[in-house]
């Protein structure tokens, strides 16, 4: 487990070369309300790095423990955005993103495995996303593959 979240890193750092956190800077609003897409797109970046190693927990809302949904949802909390609870609501708020994925893409997977029938993660770029895996696994990054999970639709919440 140590590994793969070393190798994750390792790929924010790759996509994203001018991540760092400022002295005493965490993720969320900074006190105004609103905030530009790209601090905004920074404070996303950060929080997935932050949330990268920790494990699974079905119902789990974040900042230990996260399943799915609760990933996305505290994810999205951190660059001041509110989203909805469930996989199956984040896939249907937003805007569609079309073919063109583009970085904080909220995507949704049918799954077998999941109790609601759903799963989800955001979109990173170059056809990597995070999620809450599944026990065993916690937060990870993968690549979207054909034919491992089934992707269904793409909303983008950061306009």
């Amino acid at each position: 487990m140590q590994r793969r979240t070393l190798c994750a890193a390792l790929l924010l750092y790759a996509l994203f070369p001018g991540l760092a956190l400022g002295a005493g800077e965490t993720p969320g609003t900074n006190g105004q309300g609103r905030m530009t897409r790209d601090r905004a797109a920074k404070r996303l970046a950060l929080a997935v790095r932050l949330s990268l190693g920790k494990p699974y927990v079905w119902g789990a809302g974040g900042p230990n423990a996260f399943d799915c949904s609760g990933l996305v949802q505290w994810l999205y909390r951190c660059a001041g955005l509110l989203l909805p609870r469930t996989a199956l609501e984040q896939g249907r708020g937003g805007r569609r993103a079309g073919q063109r994925l583009a970085f904080g893409d909220v995507l949704l997977f049918s799954s077998r495995v999941s109790p609601s029938g759903w799963h989800c993660g955001m979109y990173l770029a170059r056809g990597y996303f995070v999620h809450a895996a599944g026990r065993g696994k916690g937060v990870i990054v993968s690549r979207l593959a054909p034919g491992k999970k089934r992707l269904v639709a793409a909303r983008r919440y950061l306009v």
